[in-house]
């Protein structure tokens, strides 16, 4: 099968920019405002499309039906494209989020996958923060209060990152991307979040979180920095209600 360019599809939301412009050379209509910009998706009405070629105007759910192999290789055949990559620019903070596993995720009505997702960071202003995971002696308690003052970031474990760094982040680790990121994001393909009570409160404008989270939850730096260590949060307090 030929190389596959597929066109973007754009989110805009209050927290976006215009780098997808001046970083990649997107030719954007007026606003600064694009958030994200879906680059391979095959969820239901979401769906990528091939920009050139061949095989232009095919959707990737229908490649993946018929010729899934060629795509899939052994994992063939699958009802869809496993992964969801897009880029995000982040103008403000985002809200903190968690995301069910798959044994989770299962259960849900209706059924989706789990969400699993690795951050690689493309650009970074000067003070940027990721967060992911808590920090060390957090407990459940801890936590409870500082969402219920609306303090959610003095729990959570933050770092600043740098061009380059790439983060992974596994399902059931709470975490938020701070202002100034701009990451290109690679997550299993899944829209199941447990969404806010509280923001992280840094951001007036975040949305509340729920920060539930999988018991031992550790996200890493994948980088070659020798900063790599560093940035590791701790393990998340295990709890059977969690």
């Amino acid at each position: 099968m030929q190389p596959l360019l597929f066109t973007p599809i754009y989110r805009r939301y209050l927290w976006g920019g215009r780098r997808f412009a001046s970083l990649l050379g997107r030719d954007l209509p007026p606003g600064d405002d694009y958030a994200e910009s879906w680059e391979l998706v095959d969820r239901g009405s979401d769906q990528s499309v091939v920009a050139c070629g061949s095989l232009a105007g095919t959707m990737l759910s229908e490649l993946v039906r018929t010729r899934g192999t060629e795509l899939l290789g052994h994992h063939a055949p699958l009802p869809a494209f496993p992964l969801l990559f897009k880029f995000l620019d982040a103008s403000h903070d985002l809200s903190v989020q968690v995301h069910p596993d798959d044994a989770r995720a299962s259960q849900l009505t209706p059924p989706d996958r789990g969400k699993t997702e690795a951050w690689y960071v493309i650009d970074a202003v000067p003070g940027s923060r990721i967060y992911a995971g808590l920090r060390a002696g957090t407990s459940r308690d801890d936590l409870a209060a500082a969402l219920q003052a609306g303090r959610c970031g003095d729990v959570l474990h933050s770092f600043v990152p740098h061009r380059g760094d790439c983060i992974f982040i596994p399902a059931g680790t709470v975490h938020a991307i701070g202002a100034g990121l701009m990451v290109a994001e690679i997550q299993q393909s899944s829209d199941v979040t447990t969404d806010s009570t509280t923001g992280i409160g840094l951001a007036p404008t975040a949305s509340p979180a729920r920060c539930t989270s999988k018991p031992g939850s550790r996200p890493s730096l994948i980088s070659s920095r020798s900063r790599r260590s560093s940035v590791n949060p701790p393990a998340i307090p295990p709890s059977a209600d969690w």
